[in-house]
């Protein structure tokens, strides 16, 4: 039986959604291997071997592995796309897939044939000591394109000709890692206005961790990583770099920056818009929920996706239902 598998490959984490249900792979990738000391401490399966390289997936990478960086860029048409793919359908235990994945809107032209090519067809893979071999059918699509769908189809993947979000004209605002997507949709068609610029929520982080290296010196990557967990889940809590206790002005500080960035978001937004302002726009990607309050100001009639995080990942998989 071939399973539809949608994968949202966004760079700090991997989405997927199945008939099972949604799903999340930590997007941290490392070489190495795990030596298991008891059966119970480390699961086997965070260890996958592509092309004769072992590499360690998830949260074990950034801290068992070697060569572990935090990815800046968008350029998703690279094996490590593959060894993700790979290692999301082992974990699902399917090893025949239809998938569909997404790609930012600056590299979708540029990518989407390359990444196309990498995922379909035989794969193999070494799990936990046992070779698997993977059969793939995959489409591309630009990754805002998910969250329209998600909005204007059914669970079974049907089109709803007289839903608002199909009806009216619609820009969707999609916040990610590095980069902010824009399209404009309508009934279906994409829209001629369409933009991509480098104003993803990493730009924050990038603030947050130049202002900490003067005191704290030079911060590994797992250290940032360590602080951009506790920064998106536990707001307002004590921080730790380079082994010192950050002063809590640092929030502040954050809450300026998030003020500016969400300012020149919608700036981008209304600058891609030009003379047009549809009556619904969509903001989407897991930026959505670390700026939302702060969009919100900006510019107060835009709407949160009820599920911004697995909005791409929904979309795809009901696009993949309603094919043949």
């Amino acid at each position: 039986m071939t399973e539809k598998i949608a994968i949202d490959i966004g760079n700090s984490a991997k989405k997927y959604m199945w008939r099972n249900g949604a799903g999340v792979v930590p997007g941290y990738l490392s070489k190495g291997r795990i030596d298991q000391i008891t059966s119970s401490v480390i699961d086997g399966n965070s260890m996958i071997t592509v092309n004769g390289e072992v590499y360690i997936v998830g949260e074990e990478a950034i801290y068992l592995g070697r060569g572990f960086g935090l990815q800046s860029n968008e350029h998703k048409g690279t094996e490590k796309t593959l060894i993700f793919a790979l290692y999301i359908l082992s974990k699902l235990n399917v090893t025949d897939a239809h998938i569909m994945v997404g790609l930012p809107v600056a590299t979708f032209a540029r990518d989407r044939e390359e990444l196309k090519d990498l995922l379909s067809g035989e794969k193999q893979a070494t799990i936990n000591d046992r070779l698997v071999t993977f059969n793939i059918s995959a489409n591309v699509v630009m990754e805002p394109i998910g969250t329209y769908l998600s909005l204007v189809s059914d669970a079974s993947g049907n089109i709803n000709k007289n839903s608002p979000s199909f009806l009216k004209n619609m820009v969707v605002v999609d916040v990610g890692w590095t980069t902010l997507d824009i399209i404009t949709l309508r009934t279906g068609k994409l829209g001629e206005r369409k933009n991509s610029e480098l104003l993803g929520v990493s730009n924050i982080f990038d603030q947050v961790w130049r202002s900490l290296e003067p005191e704290h010196g030079m911060l590994k990557a797992n250290e940032k990583v360590d602080l951009y967990e506790s920064i998106i889940k536990h707001p307002g809590s004590g921080l730790v770099a380079g082994g010192q206790h950050v002063k809590p002005e640092i929030w502040k500080n954050i809450g300026i920056w998030k003020r500016d960035l969400a300012r020149n978001i919608m700036e981008a937004v209304l600058n891609t818009l030009g003379d047009s302002r549809p009556p619904l726009m969509i903001v989407t990607g897991g930026g959505a929920l670390f700026l939302g309050d702060e969009l919100k100001n900006e510019y107060p009639a835009l709407v949160i996706h009820d599920n911004p995080v697995y909005a791409n990942a929904i979309g795809f998989y009901r696009c993949l239902l309603s094919m043949k």
